[in-house]
């Protein structure tokens, strides 16, 4: 028998050899509408994104690790209702068991940011009452630091304080619900402090709100008392984000840990009369992990 009639020989005999079909199997008929495949796939991406946003604004001062947990929980889930029919042609428990244990996850991860969620307002108040605390502790030292020069370059005895009699009226306090006016004294103090800490600073954003000209006006006046210290002041307008934020503020990325940049100036607008607060900064705000923001005042 030649080459030719072997392989002749070959191929009839693996035709006769039965074998068996694999069908295609699917969810879908003839019947069923070519739009349905495309809006079950938007419902189940709408089904996630409102659950992702939900709980972002029902946590809406949550740490930074709570929604970054949520994002990864949000993306694993959307791959296993992806590829549910694979997951359940390998094994039927591995699309339930898992899709369970996310949720599990998920609702760990919102309560402990939900009720973790006044935390940052207790740490920024006690970092303020510290604060004002060593700004009082300091101008003591300062007052009596200066009392004695005084003794030690006129010879004399250091004499008390006189506070203001009756018949001298006293000094006007600054408005609370205005900006805190740049007296020439409160400049020079601004820019001594700013020159003694530039090192720690480093650039410090100065963020107005855009749609208000007086907090933008008020912002580019303190420019040159930080250029005058030489002290970068990356600049931006952004819109106010609520009633409480008006005035001089310092913005944190994390009110939790806020960096020593963060906590230097806010103990230097602190101590020269500014009477900045503390603010979670707006999250599309992602250059910097911190900057001061200036606001509109209360009418």
């Amino acid at each position: 028998m030649s080459g030719d009639d072997t392989r002749r020989q070959e191929i009839v005999e693996a035709e006769e050899e039965p074998y068996l079909p694999v069908p295609y199997v699917t969810e879908f008929t003839n019947q069923t509408p070519t739009i349905w495949p495309l809006l079950q796939t938007a419902i189940r991406a709408w089904v996630i994104a409102m659950l992702e946003w939900g709980s972002l604004r029902f946590i809406d001062e949550a740490p930074t690790s709570v929604w970054i947990a949520s994002s990864i929980i949000a993306a694993v889930a959307w791959v296993l209702v992806e590829n549910k029919n694979w997951l359940n042609f390998k094994n039927r428990k591995y699309f339930p068991v898992s899709m369970t244990f996310l949720f599990v996850v998920w609702l760990g991860v919102t309560a402990w940011g939900y009720y973790n969620s006044g935390a940052p307002n207790a740490v920024a108040s006690n970092l303020q009452s510290q604060l004002v605390k060593a700004t009082k502790e300091r101008d003591a030292a300062r007052q009596e630091r200066d009392a004695a020069l005084r003794v030690q370059s006129r010879g004399t005895a250091p004499t008390a304080v006189v506070t203001p009699s009756s018949g001298q009226p006293p000094q006007p306090s600054d408005d609370p619900n205005a900006y805190p006016p740049l007296t020439l004294a409160r400049e020079r103090a601004l820019v001594d402090e700013l020159v003694a800490a530039k090192k720690v600073l480093g650039p410090v954003p100065l963020i107005a709100a855009g749609a208000h000209n007086e907090a933008r006006a008020y912002r580019n006046a303190l420019m040159p008392l930080f250029d005058r210290a030489q002290v970068l002041t990356p600049i931006g307008d952004d819109a106010i984000h609520g009633p409480d934020q008006s005035g001089v503020m310092v913005a944190l990325q994390d009110l939790n840990d806020p960096p020593p940049a963060a906590k230097k100036i806010l103990e230097i607008l602190t101590s020269t009369g500014f009477r900045p607060k503390v603010i979670p900064a707006n999250p599309d705000l992602k250059s910097w992990s911190y900057y001061v923001f200036i606001g509109p005042q209360p009418l």
